[in-house]
């Protein structure tokens, strides 16, 4: 034992003198060990996701940097800026996803969009590129257009309605309010101006429309008035001095109304109003009368657009139409056509003797997705009030490059129901109506407005005796985005229309170029 604890302490003496621990060894001292390597500096990663590299103008887009972080897995921040390119508004520039909307452009132009990331102190920029595109439908319809005058409110436009001598224009703050109007008219120079009318203020969802009573009712300017929530229907009078008044007898207490349309009768005018379960017919005798309702129709289905064709598509009188002998008046009505936009279906009603006969039938939209009606108009012959040749119905499903459709619909020689239906080109419709564009005088142009595309589809009619078919078409006309009504132009003398910008808070008279 006593061996082995030598031998031990021997060993431990060697060992520190191998290792220098004795006197005088002459060898370095250790360095300290090195210590572990620290965390490496933050690194941030960027990443933007664009919805599109072309978007058309007025369409909404989508710039998104939510896929961005930093290594240190800590949260971080964005900041936004539009580079280059038309500007466009920024409304959260902190946030990780922007969703924008292009601005109008007038031909494809480039854009970039930059954002700065930050974690932990650290901070990449990436940039996204994009073009916005112009919408450019050809043909254009007379060459192109050109902007002849512009009006401009305080309030955004909601409203127009009139003719080349007289408008009304109502405006609001927001689109639920009570319409405000003014008087439109165009001063000597040409200069449009506004002055406050005398209408007073309407709910927003009433309809308002120029309407020709006779032609011998003086310098009077008529419009009607369609209330439904009020349950009313009257005509109203703007006098040359500028008055806004009833016209004798035309205020009617009307169930449901939720449309009407020029006619006539065999013996008159006459106006056709209809409901959620029928229409009346109300005849115009003479100058200064009133009016008296002489049908009323319980359709048991809604009527909302409707039309009674005096005329066929081409414009020729029905070979069967007899005129009643002068005398004491006993009204003889014409075929109506009436539309239920609930169901998608025409009717038509045939005043034969006795009670009308009434059938029905589904119209041909020729379409994948459903589609709901968003407009319509009476069709007939220029200038001839109460010349009514059919109706132009038009559909959508809602969507800029989505489904529309236009659906002219009228009666043949025979007094068979004849529907004809046209494909729409980009841009959700708002509206349609008919205007002489071209000064033929003889058969006015049909025009659909879009909301989301600048230009107005037109289609031209080829008939040489006022009627509506043959249609050519379509042909494009610039009116600017943004639209949502048009009119007849504010020029006297001069072709085109009025169109109402309701951001923009202004009317623009827009005519084709020379």
């Amino acid at each position: 034992m006593k061996r082995v604890r030598v031998a031990g302490a021997a060993a431990i003496a060697f060992a520190v003198a191998a290792c220098g621990g004795g006197g005088g060894g002459g060898g370095s001292p250790l360095a300290p060990p090195a210590p572990p390597p620290g965390p490496p500096p933050p690194v941030v990663s960027t990443s933007v996701v664009l919805s599109g590299t072309s978007v058309q103008e007025g369409q909404p887009f989508t710039l998104n940097a939510s896929g961005s972080s930093v290594s240190t897995g800590a949260a971080v921040t964005y900041a936004w800026t539009q580079v280059s390119g038309p500007a466009v508004t920024i409304s959260n520039p902190a946030s990780a996803t922007l969703n924008l909307v292009v601005p109008e452009v007038t031909a494809d132009t480039a854009a970039q969009f930059q954002v700065t990331v930050t974690g932990s102190g650290v901070s990449a920029i990436s940039n996204a590129n994009l073009t916005f595109a112009n919408i450019a439908q050809t043909p254009m319809y007379n060459g192109g257009s050109q902007v002849l005058r512009t009006l401009s409110f305080d309030q955004p436009v909601r409203r127009l309605f009139g003719d080349q001598t007289w408008a009304i224009a109502g405006v609001s703050a927001n689109a639920t309010d009570p319409l405000t109007f003014f008087d439109v008219s165009a001063l000597p120079s040409g200069e449009l101006q506004a002055t406050p009318s005398q209408l007073a203020n309407l709910p927003p969802e009433t309809q308002t429309r120029r309407v020709t009573i006779l032609p011998n009712e003086g310098t009077d300017k008529h419009f009607a008035v369609l209330d439904e929530a009020a349950g009313s229907f009257r005509i109203m009078a703007r006098t040359a001095a500028g008055l806004v008044q009833h016209r004798v007898n035309s205020f009617f207490n009307v169930t449901d109304p939720c449309g009407w349309s020029h006619g006539s009768v065999r013996g008159g005018q006459a106006f056709y109003v209809g409901a959620r379960d029928g229409f009346s017919i109300y005849y115009f005798g003479s100058t200064n009368t009133p009016p008296m309702r002489v049908r009323a129709i319980s359709a048991f289905r809604p009527s909302c657009a409707l039309v009674a064709p005096r005329l066929t598509l081409s414009g020729a009188e029905f070979p069967d139409t007899v005129f009643p002998p002068p005398g004491s008046f006993q009204p003889e009505y014409f075929d109506t056509i009436t539309f239920d936009h609930t169901a998608n279906m025409l009717s038509v009603f045939r005043f034969a003797m006795g009670s009308p006969s009434l059938s029905s039938v589904a119209v041909q939209l020729n379409s994948v997705n459903p589609l709901q009606l968003v407009a319509w108009t009476e069709l007939s012959a220029y200038g001839i009030v109460g010349q009514n040749t059919g109706m132009a119905l038009v559909f959508s499903d809602g969507k800029h490059a989505g489904e529309h459709r236009l659906v002219i619909v009228g009666f043949d020689e025979t007094h068979k129901l004849v529907q004809t239906t046209y494909n729409l080109g980009l841009g959700v419709p708002v509206q349609v109506f008919t205007e002489n564009l071209d000064g033929d005088t003889a058969n006015p142009e049909i025009a659909i407005l879009k909301s989301t595309s600048p230009q107005v589809e037109i289609y031209e009619s080829g008939s040489t005796t006022g009627g509506v078919t043959p249609l050519s078409g379509p042909y494009y006309l610039e009116v600017g985005l943004g639209a949502t009504q048009a009119a007849r132009s504010l020029l006297i003398g001069q072709t085109g229309m009025s169109v109402v910008f309701p951001e923009k808070k202004q009317i623009k008279v827009v005519g084709s170029l020379p």
